[in-house]
């Protein structure tokens, strides 16, 4: 999911994602866990720059 926002006078970009990521277990095993991450940009002085 992306959103486009104006912040004052410049525009900013945010988009989320769910990646999988290994993590190790207290036996040693491991497992793979879904996190949600979150990335943003801002500083755009035009709104066709962000897309």
């Amino acid at each position: 999911m992306a959103s486009i926002t104006k912040r004052g006078k410049v525009w900013q970009a945010r988009y989320s994602k769910r990646v999988k990521k290994l993590v190790k277990q207290p036996d040693g095993s491991v497992k793979y866990k879904s996190v949600h991450e979150q990335k943003s940009k801002s500083g755009f002085t035009i709104k066709k720059a962000v897309m």
